[in-house]
């Protein structure tokens, strides 16, 4: 015979497990400092607390392309658009990111190698070949935005690619 107190903890746990899946389903993109895919570079730059000499820029393409010093953290802009964001780490750094990243996001899924290389290449086109990744997983979040975690030249990148802008 089930307990009265067991059944409402089970139903509470139940409720928890299904408003969790909600919330993963419905989570969008969101960065360091609260970029989003709505944040421009000036507005960029002020989260990230940098001052001039505090990042790398360049255009080629018709991209604009940061990179946060001693950070390792790097965006990709077309005019005001977010594109990209991503970030690289030492290769070990691979599961802490993938269980911080399943904890915000919900269970990873599997996403193909040539789909993360052809969102790479769209601004530096051949720089990454689909072979060069490995230990791939991703997440599709609920504005477009397509995360992926994988190993490229030994390092542990996170990257979110803005489909919807691209």
């Amino acid at each position: 015979m089930t307990h009265p107190p067991f059944r409402r903890l089970a139903g509470l746990a139940l409720a928890l497990v299904l408003l969790c899946g909600t919330a993963f389903a419905g989570t969008a993109f969101s960065f360091r400092g609260g970029v989003d895919g709505t944040t421009a570079p000036a507005q960029m730059l002020a989260a990230e607390g940098v001052a001039d000499g505090g990042y790398n820029q360049r255009d080629e393409n018709g991209y604009t392309f940061f990179y946060i010093k001693g950070q390792n953290a790097y965006y990709v802009f077309r005019g005001e658009l977010l594109l990209q964001a991503y970030t690289v780490q030492a290769a070990d750094a691979y599961a802490q990111t993938l269980e911080a990243q399943t904890v915000r996001y919900g269970a990873p899924v599997e996403v193909s190698a040539d789909t993360v290389a052809a969102l790479w290449n769209t601004f530096v086109p051949n720089a990454v070949m689909p072979e060069m990744l490995s230990n791939l997983i991703g997440w599709q979040l609920s504005d477009g935005t397509l995360a992926a975690l994988f190993i490229l030249e030994g390092k542990a990148c996170m990257a979110y690619f803005n489909q919807q802008q691209m």
